[in-house]
């Protein structure tokens, strides 16, 4: 079974596209990407020239996997080339704000980049895990992910990121002396 491992860079932010390198042993994609699945600070769009980058490397094999430390070998020559291309690229492998959080306990998550702990337990795959029941007696919630937030959460979220979207065809009349036109809310 493939794995893919994706890499925290620095000095991306506001990249704005894809990097797709190749010729070495390994090719390597840059993309945007939201650091940290979002529970609590989920928004409905992210502007793309505010997030940073990450890399992502696939071996198709366990076996094939590279150390670490190969990987940002592999990373920082890529990026070396292009910067070469690049006058402007500052991309580096070299990361001081770390935005991966390990965490030691095995019952807790992160998210929201590292600012929200979640509970985490699978009773579907866990044998330790006997059983999770809510408290409030009016609460019904079926806690089938694993992510226990997410079974409250992502209904939640669908429906605002929805009701979020159908403000983007906003339009209102204004009257302004001595016309009168049709604009769109958000001013796109």
């Amino acid at each position: 079974m493939a794995i893919k491992i994706r890499c925290q860079l620095s000095k991306t932010k506001g990249l704005s596209k894809i990097l797709y390198f190749y010729g070495l042993d390994y090719s390597v994609v840059v993309h945007p990407t939201i650091h940290g699945e979002p529970i609590l600070t989920s928004q409905a769009f992210y502007y793309l020239e505010h997030l940073e980058c990450v890399a992502e490397v696939r071996f198709e094999n366990h076996s094939d996997r590279m150390s670490d430390r190969e990987i940002e070998y592999l990373l920082d020559n890529y990026l070396f080339v292009y910067s070469t291309t690049d006058d402007s690229s500052r991309i580096s492998t070299k990361v001081t704000d770390m935005k991966y959080v390990v965490s030691n306990n095995h019952m807790y998550s992160y998210y929201d980049q590292g600012c929200t702990e979640a509970l985490i337990l699978d009773k579907a795959n866990d044998e330790s895990v006997i059983d999770i029941e809510t408290i409030d007696s009016d609460d019904n919630t079926d806690f089938s992910h694993w992510c226990l937030i997410e079974n409250y959460s992502e209904s939640i979220i669908d429906d605002y990121v929805s009701q979020m979207a159908k403000l983007i065809d906003k339009k209102a009349i204004v009257k302004v002396y001595p016309m009168k036109i049709v604009m769109d809310i958000l001013g796109k």
